[in-house]
């Protein structure tokens, strides 16, 4: 029985941990600036109040754990450039950013050691 108990508030606690889970810092300080330079932000229908994308679940980000993950914005008309730190989002694995009118240069990807996939086509980059 004490070994049931014992399993049981290791599994609450994990539970608390996640509720009151907080986006890193950085990667929210990124996904600020990436919505910071669009002509069109309301497009993302991201929550205005919210600072943590990874609690919630903001649309078009996808996380593991406390890091963002994805970025899923393809096809979305949104208009602007890219926030130049984009490769400090380092658990980033996916980055769709195809078929809007994204413009100037494009972020170096470097350092983004975990990336699969990245879509950009259909952009208007320098």
């Amino acid at each position: 029985m004490r070994k049931h108990h014992k399993k049981l508030v290791l599994a609450l606690l994990s539970l608390v941990a996640v509720v009151f889970s907080a986006t890193d810092p950085n990667d929210f300080a990124i996904l600020q600036a990436f919505r910071g330079g669009l002509e069109n932000p309301e497009l993302l229908e991201w929550p205005a109040n919210d600072d943590d994308p990874c609690g919630q679940s903001w649309k078009h980000v996808f996380c593991s754990g406390l890091r963002v993950a994805q970025i899923q914005v393809q096809n979305m008309s949104l208009k602007g450039v890219l926030p130049q730190n984009l490769n400090q989002l380092t658990k980033l694995q996916r980055l769709g950013l195809q078929k809007n009118q994204f413009t100037g240069a494009l972020p170096s990807l470097s350092g983004l050691s975990e990336l699969q996939s990245v879509y950009l086509d259909a952009n208007q980059f320098d």
